[in-house]
């Protein structure tokens, strides 16, 4: 993993090929996956798969996350 953030109940991570994957609560939509769900292990967040710009940083809260490309 290149760059490891977490919040409240949840993680998330970049990996060196600019990968976003994400896991645990996601009662607020806060793991970027279009649902409300919880994941217990890391899955892709799919609106990253295209090309967007190395991430330089990224960040989460109680419920949300943000990331810089």
């Amino acid at each position: 993993m290149r760059l490891v953030a977490a919040g409240d109940n949840y993680t998330v991570a970049v990996t060196h090929n600019n990968k976003m994957y994400s896991w645990g609560q996601g009662n607020d939509g806060q793991l970027g996956h279009g649902t409300t769900d919880d994941i217990m292990v890391p899955k892709i967040v799919m609106h990253f798969t295209q090309e967007t710009g190395k991430f330089l940083s990224i960040s989460c809260g109680k419920n949300h996350t943000a990331a810089i490309v």
